[in-house]
């Protein structure tokens, strides 16, 4: 969904995090947050 809107190549953006993995970084946690939802 979001591949349209990068600023750069997807590839890239993707290598980025598997680096960030494989140097046993502490990786951010990312959440989804529906500010929409209706009871």
């Amino acid at each position: 969904a979001m591949r349209p809107f990068m600023g750069y190549n997807f590839g890239q953006y993707l290598q980025h995090w598997i680096d960030l993995n494989q140097e046993r970084r502490k990786v951010p946690r990312i959440y989804h947050v529906n500010w929409f939802r209706k009871d």
